[in-house]
């Protein structure tokens, strides 16, 4: 038809012995011309707007409900700026949580380990992807609209990733997933929690250390103490959960051009520069 060319090649003659063939040097010629790029044109802009409408259903759907709703604890207080979004690697690593935290304050989402890398996925891509589509949705994220951190549901977004070299892949990920929003990085919304990573006691004494040098530097003050290595937030016994709920230790992030060279670098399509980077 004059909508669609869906006719096979072998029905252009009734004629068997007539096979139909395009010089090579005509579809040369084609690929220089003009109306490639017509094409292609109409082609990105009926993909765009279908994009647009998709991503206008998914933001509407994302504000229904949540795909893993079991997953989430919410917070009941009223006031936004004064609420706190903790998610979790997983419901290991959030152990302890439900009876540690602040119920009016301190809201929980425990994901499934790692989230996708999500620097060449689409926003619809992303939308598909249910954990991504939960936290777009309990923040109150959208895409393709401008971003009033003021009717966000939580005036912080905290990570909660174990210590070590894996908790750091899946913090870097979230912070992937984040940059899309860079206001939530303007305003100090996105930050880390810093949970130790060895506690010595004696009695009543507790003494928590967050890096190895720092714990290197009073090993030999620590005479007759217990040293407990933690490994991953749920190394953590349900008091000390409860103290770093408590008195909880942030490190807040900036986004700028070199945070997106970086990404680029790490979770980018050339394997080579990684290796170079581990290497360093």
């Amino acid at each position: 038809t004059k909508e669609q060319l869906t006719n096979q090649v072998e029905t252009f003659s009734a004629n068997p012995k007539y096979k139909f063939s395009i010089a090579d040097s005509v579809l040369k010629q084609i690929i220089k011309s003009e109306i490639k790029n017509i094409i292609l044109d109409w082609y990105k802009q009926k993909s765009e707007a279908e994009d647009q409408k998709t991503l206008r259903k998914l933001n509407k759907q994302a504000k229904t409900g949540l795909k893993r709703s079991d997953k989430f604890l919410s917070a009941n207080s009223k006031k936004a700026e004064e609420k706190m979004l903790f998610i979790y690697e997983g419901d290991s690593a959030g152990r302890g949580v439900r009876a540690a935290r602040n119920p009016q304050t301190q809201a929980a989402y425990f994901m499934r380990g790692v989230v996708p890398n999500s620097l060449n996925m689409s926003p619809v891509q992303i939308m598909g992807n249910d954990i991504f589509n939960d936290l777009i949705s309990i923040i109150g994220l959208s895409f393709g609209e401008p971003l009033n951190v003021k009717k966000l549901n939580y005036g912080k977004i905290v990570i909660s990733t174990d210590a070590d070299i894996d908790g750091d892949r899946i913090c870097a990920l979230l912070l992937l997933f984040f940059k899309h929003w860079p206001e939530l990085f303007e305003h100090n919304i996105i930050c880390r929690s810093i949970t130790p990573i060895i506690i010595a006691k004696k009695g009543n004494i507790s003494k928590k250390y967050y890096t190895i040098n720092d714990f290197k530097k009073d090993e030999s003050k620590l005479k007759n103490y217990m040293i407990k290595y933690v490994k991953g937030l749920s190394g953590l016994d349900n008091e000390e959960t409860k103290e770093t709920m408590k008195n909880p230790i942030f490190m807040f992030f900036e986004y700028d051009k070199t945070a997106d060279i970086m990404f680029t670098k790490w979770f980018g399509n050339n394997s080579n520069i990684r290796k170079t980077l581990m290497r360093s």
